[in-house]
């Protein structure tokens, strides 16, 4: 008698055919079909969990190519754009021009060799008439700052009035300033819109004009990628000031002036940070000397360094502002006093030390869980001396 077939248990190889056949029908789907793309027969729970995926890998790649553009090729725009390389040439490699006929002069050579060249020997103005070595009497210095010339830097802007050089914070970059505050906040040395912006004089200074403010106020970002007044930040401290306390602006006219940095201040934008009150420090002029002198000592009580550096009615100062991030709004004042005539433009390293208990504001005090020591109706104001 033959035995049923049907009741014959299933041989293992039977088994795994079948259920190669049935899976092979479900694998027909990649693998983007099956996790990304929404497909006919598909729950409505898988078609919204597919859906809200590909959004999420959308976002992921737009805020990728956002952090790409934002911290690598915006930064070498802007580099690209402060060594002012586009149209811009060189100043040659001369410190000196003749002032017959205003062609470059080397500062080794001992006479001018195109006015040796064109000019008739019987003229006065020839070198040959001269006495030796005297072109120190018929030649003028270049005004230059880093490689460039204020000509050529009118040339790309007219708004360039200065240029500032603080090598204790990598700083060396033209100054420009326009009737508003905002202009250059967010537009670079050509006018273009840069987040880097360009630093810029407060519209209140008078730089062009005499008598120059008594405080020089410039404005720079503090970008995150080292650039502009990022390093600023490095004169919260008496070893920061130390390494190089010297600020020095060159003005279109050629005159030259140094700054020695006294003062390191932490500033509030919002009234509710500290008391109701700001501290302007970024005060162009001041109607007395006694409200100058408040102000003075309102910086001194407010600086995280203290520095041994005579500061007194008809000095001139400079302050540099940049943002910092300790709280929202949040300032750094850096402060130079101008270096007098016959004054050394160094400091001892003795004077300069940390301040233990500078003023701060309240907002600081809250979040360090300490008692605020000052009176906070105790204020200074630019129009009121105390």
């Amino acid at each position: 008698m033959h035995e049923n077939p049907w009741d014959l248990p299933e041989s293992q190889e039977a088994i795994d055919a079948t259920e190669a056949v049935i899976e092979g029908g479900r694998k027909r789907k990649t693998f983007f079909e099956q996790h990304m793309f929404p497909l006919k027969g598909d729950s409505p729970k898988e078609r919204l969990r597919k859906i809200l995926f590909d959004v999420f890998v959308l976002i992921a790649v737009g805020a990728l190519a956002f952090l790409v553009v934002w911290a690598g090729v915006l930064p070498l725009m802007h580099h690209s754009l402060v060594r002012i390389t586009d149209d811009a040439r060189p100043v040659p490699r001369y410190g000196y021009e003749c002032r017959i006929c205003s062609n470059p002069w080397p500062e080794d050579e001992e006479y001018c060799a195109f006015c040796a060249e064109h000019l008739d020997e019987d003229d006065p103005d020839h070198p040959a008439n001269l006495p030796p070595a005297g072109y120190r009497d018929v030649i003028a210095p270049r005004v230059r700052v880093g490689r460039y010339s204020f000509e050529e830097l009118h040339a790309i802007n007219r708004d360039v009035v200065a240029w500032l050089e603080v090598p204790g914070a990598d700083i060396d970059l033209p100054v420009v300033q326009s009737n508003t505050n905002y202009f250059y906040l967010y537009r670079d040395l050509r006018g273009r819109p840069s987040r880097h912006g360009n630093p810029f004089f407060d519209f209140r200074n008078r730089v062009r004009t005499s008598p120059m403010s008594v405080n020089l106020i410039i404005y720079g970002h503090h970008m995150r990628d080292g650039t502009i007044f990022s390093r600023l930040p490095r004169f919260r401290t008496a070893d920061g000031v130390r390494r190089n306390p010297l600020i020095t602006l060159t003005l279109e006219n050629g005159d030259v002036h140094q700054y020695l940095i006294f003062a390191s201040v932490i500033g509030n934008g919002r009234l509710e940070h500290d008391n109701l009150h700001i501290f302007l420090a970024n005060t162009p002029d001041f109607p007395t000397q006694a409200n100058f002198e408040g102000f003075v000592r309102a910086i001194r009580q407010r600086s995280l360094v203290e520095v041994d550096l005579d500061v007194r009615w008809g000095d001139y100062l400079i302050t540099l502002q940049t943002c910092i991030y300790d709280f929202p709004d949040a300032f750094l004042f850096v402060f130079g006093r101008r270096v007098r005539p016959g004054e050394s433009a160094t400091l001892p390293a003795g004077a300069i030390r940390n301040n233990s208990n500078p003023r701060l504001p309240q907002i600081m005090f809250d979040r360090q869980g300490r008692q605020n020591p000052f009176d906070p109706n105790d204020v200074w104001h630019p129009i009121r001396s105390r």
